[in-house]
């Protein structure tokens, strides 16, 4: 819990505090990292981490999760820039494009899920919207037969992104009711935030159809005074990070990893 600027000192002491030390407790303590620098829209530093974190693997013997994570991260980040030309080629580097259909649900693991959520992102800022639905909804599957709660909000989200960029509103609503509904019992807010003003812009549409309630509410008031004005444009795979309450809670591996950091 807690506003960002307080998420972010949280977090960098855990950076500071695993440097040099166990080398799964510094991977772990760098993703928290980076996940909380994008969201604070904090780019250069997130970029400065990423080099910072090569020079390491050049240097250390990382364990390769950590090394396709943080390319993954790298990956986020060309697309919070508008890079879309770099992120395709992470994806390519990775086989994601080439690979035709997606692995079967069951032989997604933990953090390939994570690496394909992230090519789903992608196809939607390419404008391969009819892919990025096919992808969603097999990664969803993915999600759910993992019993991984966090990812499939965020995959039902990307979906519901995904098809009003199709020009399909009622399954953008029904993908966002979605959502919502796994969402609420733990108060989620960043992960919807985090998306932009198109995610408002749906939000406040569900509130319209009167659908929402008082959790919508919550997140639409969580936007603060982002920019969403007429003539402005915006990367529907990545979002604008505006200053808002840290609400979303931890998973527990992340709560495991934090509390290993404290007891050091």
């Amino acid at each position: 819990q807690g506003d960002l600027e307080g998420a972010k000192r949280q977090t960098k002491k855990g950076v500071e505090l695993t440097d040099g030390g166990d080398l799964a407790m510094f991977g772990w303590s760098y993703l928290c990292w980076m996940r909380v620098l994008l969201s604070t829209g904090d780019l250069a530093t997130a970029q400065e981490t990423i080099q910072k974190t090569d020079r390491i693997d050049r240097e250390s013997d990382v364990p390769p999760w950590f090394t396709n994570q943080m390319a993954a991260w790298q990956a986020r980040l060309w697309l919070a820039q508008d890079n879309v030309e770099a992120a395709s080629r992470w994806a390519e580097t990775r086989g994601l494009l080439a690979a035709g259909d997606p692995e079967p649900a069951h032989n997604l693991g933990f953090f390939p899920l994570i690496e394909s959520i992230v090519f789903a992102r992608i196809l939607i800022a390419q404008g391969r919207v009819d892919e990025a639905n096919e992808l969603l909804q097999q990664l969803l599957e993915a999600a759910q037969a993992g019993d991984r709660t966090t990812r499939a909000i965020e995959i039902s989200s990307l979906q519901a992104l995904a098809f009003e960029a199709g020009a399909d509103t009622p399954q953008a609503m029904a993908a966002l009711e979605r959502a919502l509904i796994m969402a609420e019992p733990e108060g989620f807010l960043r992960i919807f935030v985090d998306e932009g003003p198109p995610m408002a812009r749906l939000l406040r549409l569900l509130r319209r159809n009167g659908v929402a309630g008082d959790y919508v509410a919550q997140i639409l008031n969580a936007f603060g005074t982002m920019d969403d004005g007429p003539g402005k444009t915006h990367d529907p795979a990545v979002g604008r990070r505006p200053q808002s309450p840290l609400v979303e809670p931890l998973s527990a591996r992340e709560l495991e990893v934090l509390q290993l950091i404290a007891e050091r």
